[in-house]
């Protein structure tokens, strides 16, 4: 059993960044959390708030989440939280956390992301599914239709 504290994230500025990737939208995945930079854990890392990085960093739409430190592990803490973004947000910061005290999560499980670096993509906004919706377009750093 897990026990779930959801809470604004309002501490720190929640700054995302992307490490040791290709280029500047590919790569671990690390937050600033007020002066400490961190990793997330792969295992509550999900698309919508990958996709809320890949916007937030100005590099397009989600290409792929690939776990399990695939860019190389990171040093400092580890952080353990589940971003909880609806996909919407302009920020990670504005994105719901869920806080995970009881997940066992190292370095090992560091997130990684690459953002499809494009100054356009596509997306479907207000369906029943992944699968329908309107249609929105990304382009010079915001979505619209």
């Amino acid at each position: 059993t897990h026990h779930v504290a959801i809470v604004t994230s309002t501490a720190g500025n929640l700054e995302p960044r992307l490490v040791g990737g290709k280029n500047r939208c590919s790569g671990r995945v690390e937050v600033l959390h007020g002066d400490k930079w961190g990793t997330v854990c792969d295992q509550y890392f999900s698309l919508d708030a990958a996709g809320v990085v890949c916007e937030q960093l100005q590099c397009g739409a989600v290409a792929s989440t690939p776990g399990g430190a695939h860019f190389g592990e990171g040093t400092g803490p580890v952080w353990k939280e589940n971003y909880r973004c609806l996909g919407n947000e302009s920020r990670l910061a504005d994105c719901p956390v869920s806080a995970w005290d009881q997940i066992s999560c190292s370095h090992r499980n560091d997130a990684g992301l690459i953002c499809s670096d494009e100054s356009w993509s596509l997306r479907l906004s207000n369906g029943g599914s992944r699968c329908d919706g309107r249609v929105e377009v990304y382009h010079n750093g915001s979505w619209g239709r």
